[in-house]
C-alpha cells in the first residue's frame, strides 16, 4: 500500500491497520451489514417507490420487513468484531440464503423486473460466496511446532494412546 507522500505520516499507521482489518472477513461483514441495514431503512421512508409484489412485501407490514432487514444488518455488523468461526460461518450462510431467496423471487416476473431488482441480490450473494471462498489477502503464519496442542485438536490425554515409538498405538 503506497500512500507515503500523499497522506500525512501520522495517518499512515492508522490507515495501514484499517486496511489490514478490512482485508479480513470483517470487510465482507461490513459491506453486508451496510447493505442490509440500508435496505431496512428504506422501508421506513415514506413516498419511496418500491416493487411491492415480492411475496414477503405483500404478506408482511413495511415496518416488520424493514425491522428484519435492519436486524440482519446489525447481525452482520456484529460479525465484524466477533471472531467466532461458527458465528461468522452462520452469518455468511444466512446472508447468502436471504439474498438468494430474495433475488430468485423475481424470476417469476418479466425480464426487466428481474434485471432491475433480482439480479442485484443474486450478484451480492455470489460476490459474498466468492470473496469468502477466495480467502484473505495477507501472510499465512505457520507455527514452529509440528503438531497443534491437544486443546486445539479438541482431544484430551485420556483418549489418545501413543506408543513409545511415536505411532498411535498401531
Amino acid at each position: 500500500m503506497k500512500v507515503r507522500g500523499v497522506i500525512p505520516e501520522k495517518a499512515v499507521p492508522i490507515l495501514g491497520r484499517i486496511y489490514q482489518w478490512v482485508m479480513t472477513d470483517a470487510g465482507v461483514f461490513l459491506i453486508l451489514g451496510t447493505a442490509f441495514f440500508s435496505k431496512g431503512l428504506i422501508y421506513f421512508i415514506k413516498g419511496v417507490p418500491r416493487f411491492s409484489e415480492h411475496v414477503l412485501e405483500t404478506n408482511l407490514t413495511q415496518e416488520l420487513l424493514g425491522g428484519l432487514w435492519i436486524f440482519f444488518g446489525i447481525l452482520m455488523f456484529c460479525g465484524c468484531f466477533i471472531k467466532n468461526t461458527y458465528y461468522q460461518a452462520s452469518l455468511i450462510g444466512l446472508s447468502v440464503g436471504i439474498l438468494m431467496m430474495w433475488g430468485l423471487e423475481f424470476f417469476k416476473y418479466e425480464t426487466s423486473v428481474f434485471l432491475q431488482y433480482g439480479i442485484v441480490h443474486l450478484t451480492l450473494s455470489a460476490m459474498t460466496l466468492y470473496t469468502i471462498a477466495r480467502g484473505r489477502e495477507g501472510n499465512i503464519r505457520i507455527s514452529k511446532t509440528s503438531t497443534p496442542p491437544l486443546e486445539i485438536m479438541n482431544v484430551s490425554d485420556d483418549n489418545v494412546k501413543v506408543s513409545k515409538d511415536g505411532t498411535n498405538g498401531h
